[in-house]
């Protein structure tokens, strides 16, 4: 039985210097390069927010994190050009670096506020023009006192995180030792590497 309880909120975010950037790559093209649903979610909103359409990606190369990732953009009718071996982000920028021929060419790199920062710094000392595009925002999600009450009397099976932030928030809310003691009494489920040692920290 899932129990959802939603430890972050994702809003959009409008990134004027961002989107200006892009803009200015559109005619060249170059890599457009996607780590997360919602990035393809809030990407192709603001795109056609701003009076393009998919033509605007007709002279890029498109590289996905993962199978999600993947999925989400070919339900807007891309196939992306790269995915890594391993669904993380350190794993797609060592991927993008080796094989994506980036010296003078536009590196897109599609994120939210709080995302990790190593594409944009291994894209450019490949010599790549980096632009970093942010498209959404992170936010802490309000849990209700009864929530609190429920799952620190009653944990669940299994406590399930899909990012670093994720468990994060799930400590702030709770508190480190009612986090910890809550964690004790379930077993922990993480989508990959990354969130493990979050987790783990």
């Amino acid at each position: 039985t899932p129990v959802p309880y939603p430890t972050i909120t994702l809003t959009h975010a409008s990134d004027e210097g961002g989107w200006i950037g892009f803009e200015h790559t559109i005619d060249d093209g170059g890599w457009c390069v996607f780590t997360s649903e919602a990035g393809v979610r809030h990407f192709f909103h603001e795109l056609l927010v701003r009076g393009f359409d998919h033509r605007a990606l007709g002279r890029f190369k498109i590289s996905a994190v993962g199978h999600g990732t993947s999925s989400a953009l070919k339900e807007r009718g891309f196939v992306a050009d790269l995915i890594p071996e391993r669904a993380t982000v350190k794993c797609l920028s060592e991927t993008l670096v080796e094989k994506g021929n980036l010296r003078d060419t536009s590196v897109i790199r599609v994120r939210g506020n709080l995302a990790d920062s190593s594409i944009e710094d291994l894209s450019a000392k490949a010599g790549a023009n980096v632009v970093a595009l942010n498209v959404y925002r992170n936010t802490n999600a309000q849990w209700e006192q009864n929530w609190i009450d429920k799952i620190c009397s009653s944990p669940p099976d299994y406590l399930s995180f899909t990012s670093g932030s994720t468990v994060d928030r799930f400590v702030e809310i709770l508190g480190i030792e009612r986090a910890k003691e809550v964690a004790s009494k379930s077993r922990l489920a993480t989508i990959g590497p990354p969130t493990s040692a979050f987790a783990e920290k």
